[in-house]
């Protein structure tokens, strides 16, 4: 995909990987998510307030949770999400800033990716989602190159690299190295490429599996054994 993080230049940041942050200070308190049932079939989640205009209600996985926000914000972040409000405004016959909801349907994706996603979108932190995993931290980024604003999260993402820590699994360690790659964070790429290199020796196919684009797990098999391209067989 021409837009996906693949052909764009990996860009660099001064600060270091574990370092601290103050985000307690920094961050906006955010009101805690609503849960509350719709005709008992469904979950409403509401992780900033009810909004007051350009409503938006995302349908999410196969339990149907339904996350309600304003969406101005989520489609001046991305191109995929502006084409697809605006054609079920379209589709509705909605003007902007109508009273009536405009509602995305995407059941295979994660609600609580979607939630770490819109953290990051609306500058609020929600508590719940402070410790995200390699994995997760995985999905977030192959959900951001899907709706082509990986550059967009390129600072906001620092507080869930930073808040990784130390781990050891091979495939967090993979699942943080490839985030990295991603979402062009240089500094923690080199850190997770470093430790993989001394702790790993094992075969990196279960590690390509793990991810749904196959061209872009060789890609990263061939990025971390550069050196050793002598060695790989071509994919």
């Amino acid at each position: 995909m021409e837009d996906s993080v693949l052909g764009r230049k990996r860009q660099r940041t001064d600060t270091s990987p574990f370092d601290d942050m103050d985000t307690e200070s920094q961050k906006p308190k955010p009101q805690s998510p609503r849960n509350a049932s719709v005709g008992g079939e469904s979950v409403v989640w509401e992780p900033f307030g009810v909004p007051l205009r350009n409503k938006l209600r995302l349908v999410v996985g196969p339990q149907l949770i339904s996350i309600v926000v304003d969406y101005w914000a989520i489609e001046h972040i991305s191109p995929v999400l502006h084409n697809m409000i605006h054609r079920a405004l379209d589709d509705r016959e909605l003007a902007e800033n109508d009273e009536q909801y405009v509602e995305l349907r995407i059941p295979e994706e994660k609600p609580e990716i979607i939630m770490i996603f819109l953290g990051l979108v609306y500058a609020t932190r929600l508590p719940q989602y402070d410790n995200i995993t390699p994995s997760q931290l995985l999905d977030l980024a192959l959900l951001a190159d899907k709706w082509v604003c990986t550059d967009r999260l390129f600072y906001s993402v620092e507080y869930y690299f930073s808040r990784l820590g130390l781990f050891s699994s091979p495939e967090g360690l993979w699942q943080a190295y490839a985030a990295s790659y991603m979402l062009a964070k240089s500094n923690y790429f080199q850190v997770y490429s470093n430790r993989l290199t001394s702790s790993y020796r094992g075969s990196f196919l279960p590690f390509v599996k793990l991810m749904p684009d196959i061209a872009l797990s060789a890609r990263l098999c061939r990025t971390f054994l550069a050196p050793y391209r002598y060695m790989l067989i071509d994919v």
